[in-house]
């Protein structure tokens, strides 16, 4: 087990109105880039907590160890905030080719569009897809049925379409 956990708690004044999911995202992409800018009125500090109590992280290429007592081990999934890190061979079972097809997609969306880029493909799904699940899909992070999957599909067509119009 490791000695403690790091975060990075980010403090934003309350007098703003920002979207928590919007503000998560800015943060991961941006540490993955390597450079985080804040306004002068925000705050951020790293703490150190103490270690998970009957919890045990792992890699994903790790078999899982089954515990005798006490809460079950997790494993660690999507951790990063570029899905493009990802490996798109993630999914299995039924649907695997068509899963992997639409999270590459996802991905490239993401990389052409940046910052904000799931709030078009939400709309475009008429809502019926949020921006968690979408980014989980192009991180290979959750697990969906392959309707979901077929409905960012057809988002991502609809916003294609669009931008092809457009540059008519």
């Amino acid at each position: 087990m490791q000695a403690a956990n790091k975060i990075l708690l980010v403090r934003v004044p309350t007098q703003e109105a920002v979207d928590g999911r919007v503000l998560r995202d800015y943060i991961l992409e941006s540490l993955a880039r390597g450079v985080l800018v804040l306004t002068e009125d925000a705050s951020c500090e790293v703490l150190e907590l103490p270690p998970l109590g009957g919890v045990e992280v792992v890699s994903g290429e790790q078999e899982l160890p089954v515990p005798d007592s006490g809460p079950p081990a997790t494993r660690e999934t999507g951790t990063g905030s570029e899905p493009e890190g990802t490996k798109p061979g993630n999914a299995i079972g039924r649907n695997a080719e068509e899963k992997r097809m639409i999270m590459t997609r996802l991905a490239a969306y993401r990389k052409a569009h940046g910052l904000g880029s799931w709030a078009p493909v939400v709309k475009a799904s008429r809502g019926r897809l949020s921006d968690d699940q979408l980014w989980g899909m192009a991180a290979g992070a959750v697990k969906l049925p392959i309707s979901e999957w077929r409905l960012a599909a057809k988002a991502l067509d609809k916003l294609e379409r669009q931008e092809k119009e457009q540059s008519n």
